[in-house]
């Protein structure tokens, strides 16, 4: 038994392996188990390179060894031919996403997922995330991908079971191993507030990284992204993060 680490980056951060290896001796400590580490690229960016040596002189002290795994050097119609149902929540992401394969996803996924309405709905909301950044899918075609999408997100919001959970998990706080659609898809919302602030205010971004981290809530995240964008300096920007981080 092992624990799989995801972790996904959308840009090239200084210290992204050091920060790594910090999650990946919290879960070798919480758990006693080996743990694999990897960093997932949905677009072209600088990738680390593995391993990460920690050095006294000519001596090495440590050799912390991950995965990278760079989506848009895959092809998206691979997975779709062998099914990899696991893997088709990132395929926006992925080379030769198209709008007919992307649209032929969506219905294999809610096959593959009928009767577990919480994590299609996890699937989907990771899949729309990827979507919505993916630089090189024309207009026209990405609309006609999102507008099925909202059609779905429509039916998931209205469904009792999923608000019943979507309010205990407000309530509760997300619980540990509750959702695995649901956590990766705040993990990717987390990547995207990061990558306003970078863009707006690089140096509020360099400090206020693990802050943006301790929000895991989807209703804080999403509204957060459009208060940084609008922001007119870095002080109203910092205290829009701060009204989201919990309390």
């Amino acid at each position: 038994m092992h624990i799989l680490h995801l972790e996904f980056e959308t840009d090239s951060t200084r210290d992204m392996d050091l920060r790594l290896l910090e999650y990946h001796s919290y879960f070798l400590r919480k758990y006693k188990l080996p743990v694999l580490s990897l960093i997932v690229y949905p677009f072209p960016t600088t990738v680390v390179k593995s391993p990460l040596e920690e050095k006294s002189g000519n001596e090495v002290l440590l050799t912390f060894k991950f995965g990278t795994l760079c989506l848009w050097q895959l092809s998206a119609e691979r997975y779709m031919r062998e099914r990899i149902f696991c893997m088709y929540s990132l395929l926006p992401a992925m080379g030769g996403a198209g709008a007919r394969l992307l649209l032929r996803a969506i219905d294999e996924m809610a096959e593959c997922y009928r009767g577990n309405d919480l994590r299609l709905s996890g699937e989907l909301l990771r899949f729309t995330v990827l979507l919505r950044r993916a630089e090189r899918m024309p207009l026209e075609e990405k609309r006609q991908v999102l507008e099925r999408l909202s059609m779905w997100d429509n039916l998931i919001e209205q469904d009792p079971k999923i608000q019943q959970m979507r309010a205990e998990s407000r309530n509760e706080g997300i619980q540990e191993g509750i959702q695995e659609g649901i956590q990766e898809g705040i993990v990717a919302m987390q990547g995207a507030v990061l990558d306003t602030l970078k863009k707006r205010f690089p140096h509020l971004a360099e400090t206020a990284t693990a802050d943006i981290e301790h929000i895991t809530s989807l209703d804080a995240l999403r509204p957060l992204i459009a208060e940084i964008a609008v922001a007119r300096d870095e002080t109203m920007a910092r205290r829009a993060i701060d009204a989201h981080l919990p309390h």
